[in-house]
């Protein structure tokens, strides 16, 4: 692989994250960079960031307008009935850490993402269609937006760390990872939501256990495990899904797009 910048993002339920590491160096996990400083933390480090996103005062009803929504994938019109596209509120958008406690916020979006994902009791679907419509956007718009900002933010830190014209001239590859019951439709909506979010064409998506069986291995050394070994994971994470599965190891090359 030549000289790349590899970002692994976490689109999460309740909270995502982000890490990065430069190519040079792909199979040393020590040289993975974790994002602990976000929009809004005060200078606290957290190696999360809530999955929130807010627009404004969404008690200030919007006026309506019948435009389009490009980003529509329709995905909630059975859940939602469509929310009406009202005036934009783009500039106005707040995420993570940025979003008061005695804001209202919409949470939780990445489940919806999968109509067939059971959601919530403490998420009303009410509240968010409500939402919707002041902000005049539709789920997938929100979620391709939080990612946009996420991925911006994830930019000025490399461009910190690494130099901004380093990063401006380097290859970067973006990898996903998405729940291991995460349906194709499901898959097909994040990935679109990142390519909307200006992620560019090197998208590329991993489960979550496969993410974490990858970086067991190489930051467990040694272990015996070689190709065509299956081996059992305890994913121990507040998670909405399950905590075990079965993995195989199929390969030793780092992946790719």
């Amino acid at each position: 692989m030549a000289d790349t910048l590899v970002v692994g993002i976490d689109f999460g339920t309740t909270f995502s994250g982000v890490a990065a590491a430069y190519s040079a160096n792909p199979e040393s996990p020590d040289e993975i960079n974790i994002i602990k400083t976000w929009p809004g933390g005060n200078n606290i480090t957290s190696d999360k960031v809530p999955s929130e996103v807010t627009y404004g005062s969404l008690h200030t009803p919007a006026s309506t307008s019948h435009a389009f929504d490009a980003f529509n994938l329709n995905t909630l019109s059975d859940v939602l009935g469509g929310a009406k596209r009202t005036a934009s509120r783009a500039d106005q958008m707040r995420w993570g850490f940025q979003i008061r406690p005695d804001e209202d916020r919409l949470r939780c979006l990445k489940l919806f993402l999968d109509p067939s994902q059971p959601i919530p009791d403490y998420v009303s679907l009410p509240d968010i269609e409500r939402q919707l419509m002041a902000c005049g956007k539709s789920v997938d718009t929100v979620v391709a937006e939080y990612l946009r900002a996420l991925f911006a933010h994830t930019k000025e830190i490399l461009g910190r760390r690494y130099g901004r014209e380093f990063v401006a001239t380097t290859p970067l590859i973006v990898v996903l990872t998405v729940p291991a019951v995460w349906s194709d439709t499901a898959k097909d909506a994040t990935l679109q939501a990142a390519e909307a979010a200006g992620m560019g064409d090197a998208l590329a998506m991993i489960s979550e256990p496969e993410a974490a069986a990858v970086y067991t291995l190489q930051a467990i050394p040694p272990n015996h495990l070689t190709v065509g070994h299956n081996f059992l994971m305890r994913l121990s994470r507040r998670s909405y899904y399950g905590d075990l599965s079965r993995a195989k190891h199929v390969a030793a090359t780092p992946i790719s797009p």
